[in-house]
């Protein structure tokens, strides 16, 4: 039962030219157990992710305004 609560810090590195706009690496931290630090280099691994969590796993974001493009793009596409 200890995971069903666990809360995420993540984030994108992207790159924003108009010809290739795309997230490059993502990172995410379990706030409760900074040991626990996943990193990936696309979109698909981190939707992955995401598709496995339980209904009560939490995701911060620096800049989600930002960050969250990328992740309704990818929504939108896939």
């Amino acid at each position: 039962m200890k995971d069903l609560n666990k809360c995420y810090a993540a984030d994108f590195e992207t790159i924003t030219d108009v010809n290739d706009g795309r997230v490059w690496a993502y990172g995410r931290c379990n706030i409760n157990n900074p040991s626990e630090f996943i990193y990936g280099k696309s979109m698909d691994e981190f939707m992955k992710f995401c598709s496995n969590c339980r209904n009560n796993y939490s995701l911060w974001f620096h800049n989600l305004k930002f960050d969250g493009s990328f992740i309704i793009d990818w929504l939108l596409n896939h």
